[in-house]
């Protein structure tokens, strides 16, 4: 009787195990095996979004992620194919989709062996979308994670100037990494430095009489450099990644000075796997 119960508690670790090792990637359901809605994931999402970019119904990034973007995209498509637009795709927007030709993109099976990530994460890009209040790692064009994220308490719009407390849009870099320890009350036990302001942010500065030549040129110089650009001007700076909200809806959706907020467990999972120099997209 010993003997049975020890083989079915090996049997679970080694099925754990195995579970383990399979990558987080967004494949199945099958397309068309379920009804779509606002706030599903897979890969049937995946390829919806890619039909609908395909077609002119932009909704960005084909994360997997069924979003406001991809919602507004299905109306569109719904209503210009005289369908209601609910944004729900049910039996009749699947037929609507078929006969436009739906979605051949290539696909994706995750193979025994694929894990979450590796190191080095192959042409790692970190995509930050304000509208959905995600954080999504990929691997070249391939979402691998997403995480809830908070913003700064300024509200939605690009950050513009020092003390607006708005989260800025645009490409960046990881310019520096940090592990605070104790945690910061604020940051939480990480911080990921952006390249925050760039050059459009620096060519704005300057049209706009917000700062001078020197610091525009300094701005520039450290960004072809892959460097921290300066952090006192203007236009602000210190916008990072970092942690700080352990429950994760405990603090609210505009928490932070204009970084982005994640949690400390989410941050963690992450961090080992960002180098200096990744591209950080915002973007709404």
């Amino acid at each position: 009787m010993k003997i049975r119960k020890l083989q079915l508690v090996l049997l679970f670790m080694l099925s754990v195990l195995l579970v383990s090792t399979v990558a987080y990637a967004y494949v199945g359901p099958e397309f068309g095996s379920r009804i779509l809605r606002y706030g599903m994931i897979g890969g049937d999402v995946q390829e919806l979004q890619d039909f609908l970019n395909n077609n002119n119904y932009p909704v960005g990034y084909a994360d997997g992620i069924f979003g406001a973007k991809t919602r507004n995209g299905v109306i569109n498509f719904q209503k210009n194919n005289g369908l209601v637009a609910d944004g729900i795709v049910g039996p009749k927007t699947f037929a609507a989709i078929n006969k436009a030709g739906g979605n051949n993109s290539p696909k994706y099976t995750v193979k025994k062996g694929d894990t979450l990530y590796s190191k080095p994460i192959p042409d790692l890009k970190i995509v930050v979308d304000k509208s959905d209040h995600l954080l999504t790692m990929f691997a070249g064009k391939t979402p691998l994670k997403s995480y809830r994220v908070a913003f700064g308490e300024g509200g939605l719009g690009d950050k513009e100037r020092a003390g607006d407390r708005k989260t800025p849009e645009g490409t960046f870099y990881v310019a520096e990494r940090s592990v605070l320890s104790p945690p910061d009350q604020y940051l939480g036990s990480r911080w990921l430095r952006i390249s925050y302001p760039n050059i459009e942010d620096a060519e704005r500065g300057l049209n706009s009489g917000m700062i001078d030549e020197d610091t525009y040129r300094a701005i520039v110089r450290a960004i072809n450099n892959r460097e921290i650009p300066p952090q006192r001007t203007a236009l602000g700076g210190g916008i990072g990644i970092h942690g700080g909200s352990n429950s994760g809806e405990n603090q609210g959706d505009y928490w932070t000075w204009g970084c982005v907020g994640m949690t400390d467990p989410d941050i963690e999972e992450i961090f080992d796997y960002i180098p200096v120099g990744t591209e950080v997209v915002i973007k709404y």
